[in-house]
């Protein structure tokens, strides 16, 4: 089940995590000594998280980047201006610079850790697992807009509607998808989802044609749409 495995990937990580805080020595550093003292049930979790803030940390995003985004928003927010937004941008930015430095991180440690699974359950359980909405678009034979967000990153809530218009102008010709990386982990890690929204368009035949990240205009995907043959 994906279930299962999400959770056996999730407890990998986990446990890469604390090894490494370990081996930093964090356990060590009298901030942390004293917050284990006051809570020694939650050590673990304090040492995950105090290197996960380690690794996030000294994320600086420039007003050249906060104007390229609202450039690239601002068609679908014509009422605001870039002074009244500028701080929701910078904490969007801030969060994918955060997220991108954490997913580089767990990847470059997984990539030396000695891990041990049981490969031939894990196969099993990816082969007979389709209870996604990508994998069940895939089964129509048609062509697949997959846009990958969170609901409350202000890029994502702009693509909705937007989104929502193509699915219905599209509809018996090709399948759009608003999938949230919450609720599908496994997906969003199969497809190496680094920042959002994400939008990956795939052909008839599964295979991925395009990707984008960050906000894209209704004529822009319609565009993709038509040099892939979707009118």
């Amino acid at each position: 089940e994906e279930e299962k495995e999400e959770f056996l990937d999730q407890l990998i990580t986990m446990e890469i995590l604390l090894q490494e805080a370990e081996r930093q020595g964090l356990a060590k550093e009298k901030e942390v000594q004293e917050q284990i003292a006051i809570n020694k049930e939650k050590r673990r979790e304090i040492l995950i998280q105090e290197l996960v803030e380690k690794v996030t940390g000294n994320v600086e995003v420039s007003i050249e980047e906060l104007r390229a985004l609202y450039e690239e928003v601002k068609a679908e927010i014509p009422e605001k201006s870039f002074e009244e937004v500028k701080a929701q941008l910078k904490t969007y930015l801030i969060q994918q610079k955060q997220n991108k430095k954490l997913e580089e991180k767990i990847e470059e440690m997984r990539s030396t850790a000695r891990i041990t699974k049981n490969e031939e359950w894990l196969k099993t359980q990816r082969l007979a697992t389709t209870d996604n909405p990508l994998d069940q678009a895939f089964k129509k034979g048609r062509p697949v807009l997959a846009d990958f967000g969170r609901g409350v990153c202000i890029p994502c809530k702009q693509m909705k509607p937007i989104l929502e218009e193509l699915a219905a102008e599209y509809k018996g010709k090709a399948s759009v998808l608003i999938i949230e990386i919450d609720q599908y982990r496994a997906l969003t890690r199969r497809y190496s989802i680094r920042l959002i929204p994400t939008q990956i368009f795939f052909d008839a035949q599964r295979k991925e044609v395009y990707r984008h990240e960050g906000f894209m205009s209704k004529e822009s995907m319609k565009e993709k749409f038509e040099e892939m043959g979707v009118k």
